[in-house]
C-alpha cells in the first residue's frame, strides 16, 4: 500500500492540510507577521498534489538538499518574522524524509544465501546442547 501512488498523494495532501491549519492557527495568533506570506506561497503551491508530490520525492533522494533545508530552517527560526517560514519548512522536510519511495527494496539472492548457512549452523549448536 505504501507504495501506490495514491499513498504517496495522500501524504501530500496530508502535508497540506497540516500547513494550512499551522497557517490558521498563526494567523489568528499573529495577524500582523510578514513571514507568513512568504510561506504562505508554499502552501498555495502545495494544494496541486502531483507538483507538490514531485518536489517532495526530489527532496528525499538528495541529502544534499535535506542537509540545506535542515541548515535554513534553523538559521530562519531565529529571524524575527520569520518563524512561520522556517515551521514550514520543517514540515516539508518533515514529510519528505517520511515519503514513500517509488519502488519496494527486496533482500538479493546472495544476502539470503549468506543468511542461510549461519541459520543451520546455529540449528547444529542448539540440537546438541
Amino acid at each position: 500500500m505504501a507504495y501506490s501512488e495514491n499513498f504517496r498523494l495522500f501524504t501530500a495532501r496530508m502535508l497540506c492540510l497540516a500547513l494550512i491549519l499551522f497557517h490558521l492557527v498563526y494567523y489568528a495568533l499573529f495577524p500582523l507577521e510578514k513571514g507568513i506570506m512568504l510561506s504562505s506561497i508554499y502552501v498555495f503551491i502545495s494544494l496541486a498534489s502531483k507538483k507538490n508530490m514531485i518536489l517532495l520525492q526530489t527532496i528525499r533522494k538528495s541529502r544534499m538538499i535535506v542537509m540545506v533545508l535542515a541548515f535554513t530552517t534553523i538559521v530562519l527560526s531565529f529571524i524575527p518574522h520569520l518563524l512561520s517560514v522556517a515551521v514550514t519548512l520543517a514540515f516539508i522536510l518533515e514529510a519528505a524524509c517520511c515519503f514513500p519511495s517509488k519502488v519496494k527494496h527486496r533482500k538479493g539472492k546472495t544476502q539470503k544465501a549468506h543468511a542461510e548457512p549461519a541459520d543451520t549452523e546455529q540449528m547444529k549448536m542448539l540440537s546438541h546442547s
